[in-house]
């Protein structure tokens, strides 16, 4: 439906037709359809990550501490799933889009990947222990999703969708740890006063 009434909105519509050119694809960026704002959200955060990651970098002294090799993990992670993203709303309508679709879900698992390292590391860092298996586990269940992603029919939105939303809550049983240690020790030492 390259123009027209959209039945489903009951409003105006442009969709783009499928293309074999990534220039042709390209060319759209400039012009109103159906991808238009998620193309440009997308690349606005990218740019915004982006930017934040260079000027954190600026800030710190070098060689970057551990601390802030952390956070700009998690801000390459970030400008990477936003990059991804756009990339994929671009070529949405490439006869390659399925490839981009499996690049944007990369970009997804690799930022709950590194926004989980981050709460692990910086939460239990002095449980060496329980900090080196939730990084364990957290990544074999990133490395488990990408597989399972990558292998999954471009029909199969609700296999991608159930493999994420249970990727992100496995990525946190850390913060439930965490909370519940914490809110143990409060209500242990409430008690103490009886």
């Amino acid at each position: 439906m390259p123009i027209g009434r959209n039945p489903r909105f009951g409003a105006l519509s442009k969709r783009r037709l499928q293309s074999d050119s990534y220039l042709d694809c390209a060319k759209s960026i400039g012009a109103l359809n159906d991808e238009t704002f998620n193309v440009w959200s997308h690349f606005i955060g990218a740019l915004l990550f982006s930017a934040s990651a260079v000027r954190f970098t600026l800030s710190c002294p070098n060689p970057l501490p551990g601390d802030a090799r952390i956070i700009l993990r998690y801000l390459v992670a970030a400008t990477s799933c936003f990059s991804f993203s756009t990339l994929y709303h671009l070529f949405a309508n490439h006869a390659q889009a399925s490839l981009w679709q499996r690049i944007d879900h990369l970009g997804i698992v690799t930022v709950i990947w590194a926004s989980s390292m981050s709460l692990i590391i910086f939460s239990f860092r002095c449980e060496y222990g329980t900090q080196r298996a939730y990084v364990a586990i957290v990544t074999v269940l990133a490395v488990l999703s990408l597989f399972r992603i990558w292998r999954s029919h471009p029909a199969d939105r609700w296999g991608r969708i159930a493999t994420h939303i249970a990727f992100g809550g496995s990525a946190t049983l850390p913060a439930v740890h965490l909370l519940y240690r914490e809110t143990s020790e409060i209500e242990s030492s409430l008690l103490r006063a009886f």
